[in-house]
């Protein structure tokens, strides 16, 4: 059986058409018609019932694409496994990644993968966390990374580091009778934590829909029984700390990032801000390497899983 057929199949069920087909493959609609009719032929069963307008597939039609489709991916992964293991090392790698990991963690990674690795060319998909899950799922993303719970069924993961979920507050917006003292005697945060309740007339400021944070965040404040007064949402997680900062209002945090971007401003900012746990476990996460648990995970990809495990 030609590889072709293959491809001619699962683009007619994807479009239920055989003329829509026609045009994704650049042949004739009479070609592709003739193709299906011989391939039919020879296995002895129909694979489209063509009395249904859209077409679908028949019983036998849908295991046919069942197996193509892994057959296909088993080709697509025995190529980029030659063009790895050749002298050049040469291969392609799609990240996916948040904005969140993306400015923490691809500087010190990717430099050192790219030297590494030279021959690999590196496609990054920057999105938020559900957005690359559904990519990640469909084999259009090999590997992503992005943080606990991970929802999808069709998805395993590989774990990288644990990380914790970090309330920030400006002094303007401290708990009344907050013992300040007491707090900056301590250098480490986790001897500090609040109450969410204790902040439930504060004003927040939060990630939009559909990143992990915000996910994280709006299940704290169902947990504490609070509908919060949102002032501002972004895609920007620095955008809303450094707002933050500004007595604008309250935001969660990753720990691993509001420590790192401490560094970044000098001690007059800093101190003027007060970082809390959570008296909540689903406040601590982890971040993962997601991929797809029925495809094969391409050598390029372990490499990079397994740099980022050596360096974090």
């Amino acid at each position: 059986m030609e590889t072709r057929n293959l491809y001619y199949v699962l683009c007619v069920a994807e479009n239920k058409s055989i003329s829509k087909a026609a045009e994704k493959l650049f042949i004739s609609q009479p070609t592709l018609s003739q193709h299906l009719q011989k391939l039919e032929k020879k296995l002895g069963i129909a694979l489209f019932d063509r009395t249904m307008t859209p077409l679908k597939l028949t019983y036998a039609g849908e295991h046919f694409v069942e197996i193509a489709s892994k057959i296909l991916e088993l080709e697509k992964q025995l190529i980029q496994e030659m063009e790895y293991i050749n002298d050049s090392c040469k291969g392609r790698l799609t990240i996916g990644i948040s904005a969140i990991h993306g400015t923490s963690l691809l500087p010190i990674i990717l430099p050192k993968y790219k030297e590494l690795f030279p021959g690999i060319e590196i496609t990054l998909v920057e999105e938020n966390a559900l957005k690359l899950h559904d990519l990640t799922e469909q084999g259009k993303i090999d590997v992503t990374i992005t943080n606990l719970p991970i929802e999808n069924e069709q998805l395993t993961f590989e774990a990288l580091t644990l990380d914790e979920i970090i309330i920030a507050i400006p002094e303007t917006f401290l708990p009344t009778n907050f013992n300040q003292e007491k707090y900056q005697a301590f250098d480490k945060l986790e001897h500090h934590k609040i109450e969410l309740l204790q902040l439930k007339d504060c004003p927040f400021l939060l990630l939009k829909q559909g990143h992990r944070v915000r996910q994280i965040s709006d299940i704290l404040f169902q947990d504490a029984g609070i509908k919060p007064k949102i002032i501002m949402e972004s895609i920007n997680i620095e955008t809303l700390y450094r707002l933050t900062i500004t007595n604008m209002g309250i935001t969660f945090l990753p720990k691993s990032l509001i420590l790192q971007w401490n560094k970044a401003f000098d001690n007059s900012q800093q101190y003027s801000l007060y970082l809390f746990s959570l008296s909540n476990s689903i406040a601590n996460y982890g971040m993962v390497a997601i991929y797809n648990k029925y495809r094969s995970l391409p050598i390029a990809a372990r490499k990079f899983i397994a740099l980022i495990k050596e360096i974090r």
